[in-house]
């Protein structure tokens, strides 16, 4: 059987992090002993040929760790960012921290976590952030996407669970989860990342077909990326009139540069039966209605062939995603692109 090939995008990142000063080899050291599993792989259990991978980089400025602290709670609790302790680093095998500081993959924390983390940063009190996510070592459930299709869907990855029983993982692995003390908030901000560089490129939606059982997780990817550009950046999350919009996908625009074209009404307002006006000055649009269908990102489309009714928008909706109330909202929902793969898709 061939080796397997990979077929990187070169992607600058600082997460890995591969010890040089006498310093930094004493730091790499410590990590291995403060980490809750020691050296070994977090994916494949093994402890050969591990390298230590920073979700958020040592190199962090200063003042984007302030800020991440007042964000999650951490200055009121007089408590300081560490990006060295067992919140911020795990191991992997050397090849698959490769992949993985390359945009080739990334962690998903739980449905639940996700939803939670974001009421908590909309709504405060961020105190509840540190308390919850950050204050204790505790150990986490998270999902494995694949971002880049070339990256890791030859590779079969094989686990080694604590009884020594082995199992074969293929793309897109979908029973494969992993458990971690890593923080949550960090695994976020190490997807928000990559998400700010990759969402609307090539090497992030290429895998969208064959990994249907992460349907949620894409519908609140473009928040994700927006609320952690806000705790980077330090900007105060406002409230939301509308409530939650992420939640399972609904016949609704998933991100910021929805065309609005999926049949009732508008992306941003007005009253457009066709849904056709992308920047409409109405945050208030009335219902739409009709609509044909639709070609968001023909390779990567949610919801196609929409259609019938919508209503009325209240003129809010965080972090760019839409919840389906803008300017006549959109149409019912059409067959997903999931549903529609090719035979070839399915043998890959």
């Amino acid at each position: 059987m061939s080796a397997p090939r990979l077929h990187l995008a070169q992607v600058p990142s600082s997460k890995g992090f591969v010890p040089q000063s006498d310093q930094e080899v004493l730091q790499n050291t410590l990590e291995r002993l403060n980490s809750p599993t020691g050296s070994r792989c977090n994916i494949t259990n093994t402890d050969i040929a591990t390298q230590a991978v920073h979700l958020l980089g040592p190199d962090i400025p200063d003042d984007h760790a302030t800020r991440l602290e007042r964000q999650w709670g951490l200055h009121s609790n007089s408590k300081k960012l560490n990006v060295h302790s067992p919140h911020n680093v795990f191991f992997l095998k050397n090849d698959l921290r490769d992949v993985f500081d390359k945009s080739g993959f990334a962690l998903l924390p739980e449905t639940g976590i996700i939803n939670d983390i974001y009421a908590l940063s909309v709504y405060g009190p961020r105190e509840r952030l540190y308390k919850k996510y950050y204050e204790e070592i505790k150990l986490w459930t998270y999902r494995f996407f694949v971002a880049q299709k070339d990256a890791l869907s030859q590779f079969t990855v094989i686990t080694d669970n604590e009884a020594g029983v082995y199992e074969e993982h293929t793309f897109p692995y979908r029973g494969l989860t992993i458990t971690s003390h890593v923080s949550p908030l960090l695994v976020l901000v190490d997807l928000g990342l990559k998400l700010r560089h990759e969402l609307h490129g090539p090497i992030w939606t290429l895998p969208s077909r064959q990994q249907g059982h992460l349907d949620e997780v894409w519908f609140q990817f473009a928040a994700i990326k927006n609320m952690v550009v806000e705790w980077m950046d330090g900007t105060p999350p406002a409230t939301s009139a509308s409530g939650l919009p992420i939640q399972p996908p609904t016949p609704a625009a998933v991100d910021e540069h929805d065309d609005g074209s999926h049949g009732g009404g508008n992306y941003k307002g007005g009253d457009d039966n066709n849904g056709s006006n992308n920047d409409s000055d109405d945050d208030n649009g009335g219902e739409g209605s009709g609509g044909g269908d639709s070609d968001y990102h023909s390779s990567d489309e949610l919801y196609r062939e929409g259609g019938g009714f919508g209503s009325a928008c209240d003129g809010h909706c965080r972090y760019g995603v839409c919840d389906g109330r803008h300017g006549g909202g959109n149409g019912g929902r059409g067959p997903s692109l999931w549903d529609l793969g090719s035979e070839d898709d399915d043998e890959e």
